[in-house]
């Protein structure tokens, strides 16, 4: 339920969103799972959009991926470890849409399309190359894709995703929107209920943008 933006020439090799696991050296044990990436907006220039060192299992649903990285990269973890689905790019490296790169062996990687057939099947409800129709805050606009192409995740209990990024409720319309934000054409909304986690160092920090519901509501 995040924003995360790297305009050129920044770029985060390591993943916008970079979650990372007991360690990454080679030779290391790996550890960690239930990992749940859901309703973020990335637009990141290079590097990966999402990068993973954790093992299964991973979720990644609701998401906007777009301004030219890469999709998901899973260090750590294979194809099979991962249930991916409901998900946007748009000018993004089409193909390493997801890469495997838990070796041995150098990194295999999959378009859209391949990652949606035989034997993976993930991704089937995502999709590629529709201009993403969003405002210059990032919230989609009349005839988005995103609007009312995500899944519902309230079963899951976690009350911070019941809000958008701007305190708006999901959904707005018949379905939830992916992204961070719901597209909305007015009414009150309030601050989502804070994050929980821990931090990282600043080198790995994501650049991100915040407005207020205020200002997310005035922007559309």
């Amino acid at each position: 339920n995040n924003i995360l933006i790297a305009p050129p020439p920044s770029s985060y090799a390591a993943g916008a969103i970079y979650i990372l696991g007991c360690t990454t050296w080679a030779g290391q044990p790996a550890c960690g799972g239930g990992l749940l990436v859901a309703n973020n907006t990335i637009s990141v220039a290079q590097g990966n959009c999402v990068q993973t060192d954790v093992v299964t299992p991973n979720v990644y649903k609701n998401n906007i991926m777009t301004g030219g990285c890469n999709g998901i990269t899973l260090r750590r973890s294979g194809f099979g470890t991962i249930t991916s689905d409901y998900n946007i790019g748009y000018n993004i490296n089409l193909n390493r849409w997801i890469s495997d790169n838990a070796g041995p062996g150098p990194p295999t990687y999959k378009t859209l399309a391949q990652f949606q057939a035989s034997p993976y099947f993930q991704d089937l409800h995502s999709s590629y190359g529709n201009d993403l129709l969003l405002d210059a805050n990032y919230a989609p606009l009349t005839g988005s894709p995103a609007i009312n192409a995500g899944v519902s995740l309230s079963s899951l209990g976690i009350a911070a995703l019941n809000k958008d990024y701007g305190g708006i409720d999901r959904p707005q319309g018949s379905a939830w929107d992916i992204g961070a934000y719901e597209f909305n054409q007015g009414g009150a909304g309030s601050a989502p209920d804070p994050p929980t986690g821990g931090s990282y160092p600043s080198s790995q920090r994501p650049a991100s943008q915040a407005r207020s519901a205020a200002a997310a509501r005035a922007a559309r």
